[in-house]
């Protein structure tokens, strides 16, 4: 569709790009600092679930590039939700799956907006991942903020 509204009509073209695009995937295998002890750290405590944009193959790819697929319960993506965050009913649907209320989970995540808003939007606590420190322009405030995952220890 993007390809589309560019005037790119080739579709193999957009086939090949996207194959490309998986393959790539698969060799980004970086986390970030401290998630793997902060995963070991929540995961016999506390069911993990992830709540993502992205498409299952690629969130799939990238987590097992990572080798962090056993920590997670559920993987929502808005490719098997039919929404994208911030839409609250991404974030329902994750809800409906994991068999919980808003008030037994806390959302992790590193954009404001995506992430933030849209939590709180669906009346879900939220934790602002905020390494660099970005100053937000925006009313909703999240409940913590960190700049280290490590810092979840305090808080979890």
């Amino acid at each position: 569709m993007i390809f589309s509204q560019l005037g790119v009509e080739d579709h193999r073209l957009c086939d090949e790009i996207s194959d490309t695009y998986i393959a790539t995937s698969s060799k980004k295998h970086n986390l970030l600092p401290n998630t793997k002890e902060i995963l070991e750290y929540l995961f016999p405590k506390y069911p993990l679930h992830i709540i993502t944009n992205g498409f299952d193959e690629i969130q799939a790819v990238k987590m097992n590039a990572g080798q962090i697929t056993h920590y997670f319960q559920e993987v929502i993506t808005s490719q098997n939700s039919g929404y994208k965050k911030p839409d609250s009913r991404i974030f329902e649907y994750a809800l409906k799956k994991i068999k919980a209320v808003p008030e037994e989970c806390l959302m992790i995540g590193d954009s404001f907006q995506s992430d933030i808003v849209g939590a709180t939007r669906a009346g879900i606590d939220a934790v602002f991942f905020n390494p660099d420190q970005r100053k937000q322009e925006i009313s909703i405030k999240p409940k913590y903020e960190i700049r280290d995952l490590g810092e979840l220890k305090g808080i979890l």
